[in-house]
């Protein structure tokens, strides 16, 4: 098999399915046949989300027990396991969210399986956004979250991509 890459068409790449199911498939079209095969069972269980949290709030209202509750709230939201969750957070930073320097965050999330439709981000969206306003007393208007499907060959780990893994 071939490994699929950006240029090629969305019925030859690989897709994460839903962690109900951990499992990641590779369809492969070939001429006059398409190869559905079963590439591992296991690799939902280590293809991990990336999130990115830059605000102008100071560090310290991002102890590590914020840190540890961001991570649970962030897994529950997206069915991931928590200790696959990667997080950074740079805090106390210039920023500007619609004209106004008031405290404002801004999330970048990124994952395999869970981030590639309106639907599932809808719903990702609520339940962190809850969080972030309770936790950290920002209203709807200063937070901002963008969601970026990822590919497993888009992610490298141990050496190779996780397509391989």
């Amino acid at each position: 098999m071939r490994h699929a890459d950006q240029s090629q068409s969305s019925v030859n790449r690989r897709l994460c399915l839903s962690t109900n199911q951990k499992a990641i498939y590779h369809r492969e079209t070939k001429p006059q046949q398409v190869i559905l095969t079963l590439v591992s069972s296991s690799n939902c269980d280590i293809i991990m989300p990336f999130i990115n949290v830059e605000t102008n709030l100071p560090a310290s209202k991002f102890p590590e027990d914020v840190l540890k509750r961001l991570c649970t709230t962030l897994a529950a939201a997206l069915g991931k396991p928590e200790d696959r969750m990667n997080l950074v957070v740079k805090t106390d930073l210039p920023m500007m969210i619609a004209g106004s320097s008031s405290p404002c965050l801004l999330m970048s999330l990124s994952a395999i399986g869970v981030t590639d439709t309106a639907e599932k981000n809808k719903e990702h969206s609520a339940k962190i956004f809850q969080f972030l306003k309770g936790e950290l007393g920002l209203s709807d208007d200063r937070i901002l979250i963008l969601f970026y499907p990822l590919e497993p060959w888009q992610i490298g780990k141990k050496g190779t991509v996780m397509s391989f893994l």
